[in-house]
């Protein structure tokens, strides 16, 4: 976040603002009011975080195609659908990906995957951290409209507004453009921080998980280019970013 929030002193000194009231607006404007399911589908890419870095190409990547989440937002259950391969990015010497569905599942506090038809039990925890259950309730607090419904529930959430300086990237906030940042506690111990436009639209979500080699690991979704769906805003460019902070 460092990269893309600097602040200053005078006009762009952060300003504390109410959290239920920012919320609120970005409820309104985002059409999440009466939301209770959502399901999305798409294509992309993804990388595998964790594998030997090369310093051309960064992570080893694959191609992520058929890709749908369904949320029940207030059951705390999502399941994640799609095939991985490789497709046509570069191998760097390792045997071609092979095209391979993925199902992960959560309800509530329970997590497990699906291969074959059958449940696979998550004996390890994601990259041997953070337990599959509490990261996958977690993903779903940082979606957009699950951000929206977990900072409301939070006893805790805070809210500032600043002004960015500078640059940013993927289509985010910049050069001058407010935004507010609400910040909240997720399970009792996780931070969550959600940035929410001048549109009320929300477009970063962030948050650390733990993991041996990292520590505390930089954990965030970005979301812009949003379009109306009957009411619902939802963004068509997802990006999640893991690890090193940009």
């Amino acid at each position: 976040i460092a990269a893309i929030l600097v602040l200053s002193g005078g006009n762009h000194a952060a300003q504390g603002v109410d959290a239920r009231a920012a919320l609120l607006a970005s409820v309104k404007a985002m059409g999440a009011d009466n939301l209770k399911t959502i399901e999305y589908t798409g294509a992309g890419f993804s990388s595998q975080i964790g594998q030997q870095f090369n310093v051309d190409g960064g992570w080893p990547t694959y191609q992520v195609v058929n890709y749908t989440r369904q949320i029940d937002f207030d059951a705390r259950w999502s399941r994640e659908d799609y095939t991985r391969q490789q497709g046509n990015y570069p191998t760097f010497g390792r045997v071609p990906m092979p095209a391979t569905p993925v199902t992960s599942v959560v309800n509530g506090a329970y997590a497990w995957d699906i291969r074959d038809n059958m449940p696979v039990p998550l004996t390890r925890g994601y990259l041997d951290g953070i337990s599959f259950n509490e990261l996958r309730q977690l993903e779903i607090a940082i979606t957009p409209h699950g951000f929206l419904k977990a900072a409301l529930a939070a006893p805790d959430a805070t809210a500032i507004k600043v002004r960015l300086v500078g640059a940013s990237d993927f289509g985010l906030s910049q050069f001058d453009r407010a935004v507010t940042i609400v910040s909240f506690t997720f399970l009792g111990k996780y931070r969550i921080n959600g940035h929410i436009n001048d549109q009320n639209l929300v477009e970063l979500v962030g948050t650390w998980i733990a993991n041996p080699f990292y520590g505390d690991m930089d954990y965030e979704m970005r979301y812009t280019q949003y379009q109306d769906f009957g009411g619902v805003k939802f963004p068509m460019l997802l990006h999640t970013h893991q690890a090193d902070p940009r």
